[in-house]
């Protein structure tokens, strides 16, 4: 319908429609003085429905939506059990959607649990204050659709002569910055203690926005539209949950009212498309970097606990318990009695490290002449080789080092570069380790892998009645040390036990699959005590063969937590998988349109697979494309993948019979490492076709990739050159949401992660060092709230980017922090009717003639 003037009839409908000819004109008049002739309501005249100029249908742009005020915009203070604190922002853009607008509500602040919550509103600020923020806000936001409520304070704080003339030195500047923007001024809300000021203040605003009206609504230079909060239609008391705040219904109330002040603007044609910003606005803000540390800030929880370990499948082996066996003499020889005897391994035979033996060796202190005796198994041993005295695997490689400490304290080391089968190891060329620590002689220095990674770590001890031990990770990617890492923070990373003497300490594994003893004891090592029996001459040695056949201490109930969407919802299940390969699955219950943020029980009925194969080879991820996370099994020698594809649907699991991919052998044979999550092996879509990649990690981080095509698979060579970062702590996920599956790498000991977002295969020609892939520098995007190695990164909120959880190692109960975008785009439940109450602009109350 065209619009007509209408003039000052508008104002019993409860609403002034105005042209501001210029932003900066002048008030014909003295606005803080109430003006009979504009409060004559008996002289208007009622229109059909309440409806000034038609309700007219959505347009083919974006409401690009500014927000106004103060805490009743917010939506905070919500009455009690309002949790959500959305206000009317949320009823307002769903009866907008709903109607068929596009709509992004802007603004430098986020408020309540809404998808697309920004707002510009923080409580108990004035009119002033509010117009110093929007002095910056707006220029970056460029609202063309301005809803303000704002004065409440003013009325509060006693400042109610002039709030008329701030409010429009605000709106002057809203129209300086978005010329072309409508705005949309609602009077005050009903305040039980303050009412005559709120009276005086409304006085005040109808009388401004008559001030701005024009005589020519066809084509206004700057558009101004009063929505009237105080005709009737809101209640005080009913409508309030406090002296000034709605409760939800009078939020609702709220929300009627906007839009049918927005209906009749857009009737006007006063709606234009917004300007060009420095973002997009988009239906679906399902796709942005992560923001650092925004997980912290969630509304709907920083930390919400999703997991509780309810269910007897989730289950550890119990305390530890030691047994062992008496095995007799093994071992028979005359030796010296300045000799000692040590156990190292130095032998490559094949085997996977947890199965390998030490040797037996001799040390002369007299003569520094050292004897090897190969073990053979069974408690066999070869004649002493000699070569001309401490062991430990330095390096990771799984072969213990020649390590020699100074009087300082300086540990020198030569590493063990014997190749497989080679029956005489060989060493390399002896370097310094790294520089001593000041004051912490040879005789207090220990050797042991504090962190279990497999490398040995550099420990010394302070005593003086009592023993503390303070030790430095041994970061090395390399023969050498990267960098040293103090593993206590300062302090002492085992406090005193009360022993008193230094001369006993030794560090060590007491079982298994708690890391691997590489230092002064061994953890698989078949042999677990030397026992010398004679004096003068030592030449028997008798063994206790180690029997813990796992009784206890070798898993824990967290270890077995994984992710991954199997029943194609958009939210990753919940998976659980025993250290002998019996995967649990337990399906998420949220769906899109009855997300509930895990405020409810999550997971269903479990499902179970055996696959017969260790924890350590399985992975989760959707190998063919289907949108259904299958269970993945590698290889730990020859790296082909045998895979159980998902036949899943909502509410019922199932998989497919145990398939090979042949063309997988031979393509990552680099295994697993000591630590739980250092593996070679990763599957993740990197090129967005929806099937996992096969990706292969060296200990350094330099990555290769067979891409799983629809056509087959295809080795691509190098995707990342190395950035001397460890193998166990990275991670794969789509962190920004598009659809591309992003580095990860979170800090072994504070948590904190950056993300390598993936930016696409490399162009033909371009030099991107050797790979193939192209990835942007790291991103600071998760602050850590655990370790590393306890942070796991699914998909939970059902909008395809990677949250944080993190997993209880020893209870397995789990936490999710959200991965929250700029607000923006539907909320889950997708585009509903509010059903907010009919709207009828009601009779404009009268004014107060005599001020307070």
């Amino acid at each position: 319908m065209k619009p007509v003037n209408i003039g000052i009839s508008a104002l019993k409908l409860g609403i002034f429609i105005v042209n501001l000819t210029q932003a900066a004109t002048a008030f014909s008049h003295d606005i803080d003085t109430p003006n009979e002739d504009l409060l004559d309501h008996r002289q208007l005249l009622p229109r059909s429905g309440g409806n000034l100029a038609g309700r007219a249908e959505a347009r083919d742009f974006f409401l690009r939506i500014m927000p106004v005020g103060a805490s009743i915009v917010r939506g905070d203070s919500a009455e009690p059990g309002d949790t959500d604190k959305n206000g009317f922002r949320k009823a307002v853009r769903d009866k907008l959607r709903w109607d068929g607008w596009k709509v992004n509500m802007v603004g430098s602040l986020s408020g309540g649990t809404m998808a697309d919550n920004n707002v510009e509103a923080i409580p108990g600020e004035r009119i002033d204050q509010i117009h110093t923020r929007l002095r910056t806000t707006a220029p970056v936001w460029q609202p063309n659709l301005y809803l303000i409520n704002a004065g409440t304070n003013d009325a509060s704080q006693d400042m109610v002569a002039g709030a008329g003339e701030r409010m429009k030195a605000m709106i002057d500047t809203i129209f300086s910055i978005t010329p072309d923007a409508t705005v949309i001024l609602s009077t005050l809300l009903h305040h039980r203690d303050f009412q005559p000021r709120v009276v005086q203040i409304n006085d005040q605003y109808r009388r401004l926005v008559k001030s701005y009206q024009g005589g020519d609504l066809e084509k206004p230079t700057a558009k101004v539209f009063l929505a009237e909060m105080q005709d009737d239609f809101l209640k005080f008391p009913e409508d309030f949950h406090d002296p000034l705040h709605p409760n939800r219904g009078g939020f609702r109330k709220m929300a009627a009212v906007w839009v049918w002040a927005i209906d009749q603007v857009n009737g006007l044609n006063w709606l234009n498309a917004p300007k060009a910003a420095g973002f997009t606005d988009d239906e679906g803000k399902t796709m942005c970097k992560k923001e650092p540390g925004s997980e912290l800030n969630h509304p709907h929880g920083s930390e919400v606990k999703l997991l509780f370990a309810g269910d007897s499948t989730i289950r550890d082996d119990g305390v530890y318990k030691q047994s062992s066996q008496e095995r007799g003499v093994v071992w028979k020889n005359k030796v010296s009695n300045e000799t000692e005897m040590y156990w190292a391994h130095f032998i490559d035979s094949g085997l996977p490290r947890e199965q390998v033996l030490d040797e037996l060796v001799l040390i002369n202190r007299d003569t520094d002449r050292i004897d090897i005796h190969i073990n053979r198994g069974d408690g066999k041993f070869d004649a002493g080789v000699r070569t001309s005295i401490h062991f430990g695997d330095v390096n990771g490689d799984g072969l213990d080092d020649y390590i020699c400490i100074a009087s300082d304290g300086t540990p020198f080391v030569a590493i063990n570069n014997s190749t497989r089968q080679q029956t005489v190891p060989s060493f390399g060329v002896v370097f310094k380790w790294r520089d001593p620590i000041v004051g912490y002689a040879q005789d207090r220095v220990r050797l042991g892998d504090i962190d279990g990674d497999g490398r040995l770590d550099y420990c010394v001890i302070r005593d003086g009645g009592n023993i503390h031990i303070k030790c430095y990770r041994n970061g090395g990617l390399g023969n050498e040390a990267a960098y040293w890492q103090d593993l206590g923070s300062g302090g002492p990373v085992f406090s005193a036990k009360d022993m008193g003497d230094i001369r006993g300490v030794r560090l060590g594994v007491t079982h298994p699959d708690i890391g691997e003893g590489i230092g002064d004891t061994r953890e698989r090592a078949k042999f677990g005590r030397v026992f010398n029996k004679r004096d003068g001459f030592r030449d028997v040695i008798s063994i206790w063969e180690n029997v813990n056949g796992g009784n206890g201490g070798r898993w824990q109930k967290g270890d077995g937590a994984r992710w991954g969407d199997v029943t194609g919802t958009g939210f990753d299940d919940y998976i659980w998988i025993s250290a002998f390969g019996e995967v649990t699955i337990f399906p998420n219950k949220a769906r899109a349109n009855s997300f509930d943020w895990y405020k409810s029980v999550a997971w269903g009925s479990t499902t179970l697979v055996k696959t017969g194969v260790t924890r350590r080879a399985l992975h989760i991820a959707d190998w063919n494309g289907d949108g259904k996370a299958d269970i993945i099994a590698v290889d730990r020698v020859s790296g082909e993948l045998t895979v159980w594809l998902s036949t899943s649907e909502p509410g019922k699991v199932s998989f497919q019979d145990a398939k090979k991919y042949s063309d997988t052998k031979g393509f990552c044979t680099l295994g697993w490492g000591v630590l739980y999550y250092d593996t070679s092996h990763h599957f993740a879509d990197i090129n967005g076709d929806g099937r996992a990649d096969y990706i292969c990690i060296q200990h350094n981080g330099l990555m290769h990739a067979m891409l799983h095509l629809a056509t087959g698979t295809t080795a691509i060579g190098q995707i990342n050159y190395t950035k001397n970062l460890e193998r166990a702590d990275f991670r794969f996920a789509d962190v920004n949401g598009d659809g591309l599956s992003d580095i990860i790498h979170s800090d072994r000991f504070t948590g904190n992660t950056n993300v390598f977002y993936n930016e696409g295969k490399t162009a033909p020609g371009e030099s991107n060092a050797g790979s193939a892939w192209k990835w942007g520098r790291p991103a600071n995007a998760f602050k850590g709230t655990s370790r590393g190695s306890n942070l796991q990164f699914p998909s939970l909120s059902g909008q395809g980017r990677a949250d944080m959880v993190e997993i209880n190692p020893n209870t397995a109960h789990g936490w999710v922090f959200f991965n929250t975008c700029p607000a923006g785009g539907d909320d889950p439940e997708g585009v509903l009717d509010p059903s907010l109450p009919p709207y009828t602009p009601g009779k404009t109350p009268e004014t107060v003639s005599s001020p307070l």
